[in-house]
């Protein structure tokens, strides 16, 4: 789960990461943060089953995706996200919003 966590943190975006400054926040504490989410999400949910990307939107250097993700417990739920370009790779940003829908 570390390997994990310390990978996803590559895909989190500079402006993400310079914000988190703010909060006294360095890469080793973001990326023990990130691996204390995996741990508890996968303790609650037993793990991912399947993540599929339902749709995707781009303008410019932004990209607009919704997922949805089903857990080893069952229960499913839909996801959309913001990503942007940096250097031509594609980074995550904090917009996500759960979509609160039937699935």
């Amino acid at each position: 789960m570390e390997e994990f966590a310390n990978k996803s943190f590559e895909y989190i975006s500079s402006e993400e990461k310079e914000a988190s400054k703010a909060y006294d926040f360095d890469e080793q504490k973001l990326k023990e943060g990130i691996l204390k989410e995996i741990k508890k999400e996968t303790k609650k949910t037993k793990g991912l089953k399947t993540f599929e990307i339902i749709s995707e939107e781009t303008v410019d250097d932004e990209a607009f995706v919704v997922v949805k993700v089903t857990n080893n417990n069952g229960k499913s739920y839909k996801e959309k996200g913001k990503f942007i370009k940096e250097k031509g790779n594609w980074k995550m940003t904090s917009e996500v919003e759960e979509i609160k829908c039937a699935i």
